[in-house]
């Protein structure tokens, strides 16, 4: 339950993050070992089971932690596509697909709170 409320919570900043701006935004980190990126542009609301629940027109969210990668895209119908790393197209994500998106919401909300991972 604590974990649910915390990655609501999350969720919560990161859509009035977004919100804000529709600029691009990206936010890198690396212990030199492991590399972490999560980059988006547009509004992005998460749903509870952390698959992205609606996005405006023209939005996308990109996580790439050490070359496994997922793209979310919102085409101009409003209609929401995720691309994993092998180029694959569907319209849900699977299990490893949200926790990769997990973690770059987590990486964004640190990054914009001043905490280290």
């Amino acid at each position: 339950m604590k974990k649910e409320q915390t990655f609501i919570l999350a969720i919560m900043l990161l859509v009035m993050a977004a919100a804000c701006k529709r600029n691009r935004h990206q936010y890198v980190t690396s212990d030199g070992h492991n590399r972490l990126e999560a980059v988006y542009s547009g509004k992005i609301i998460f749903d509870e089971d952390r698959s992205i629940g609606r996005m405006s027109r023209h939005s996308y969210f990109m996580v790439n932690k050490n070359g496994d990668q997922i793209e979310v895209q919102c085409d101009n119908k409003g209609k929401i596509t995720y691309t994993d790393d092998n180029g694959h197209v569907k319209t849900k994500p699977d299990q490893d697909d949200k926790q990769l998106l997990a973690e770059g919401v987590k990486l964004i909300l640190n990054t914009q709170r001043g905490v280290n991972r």
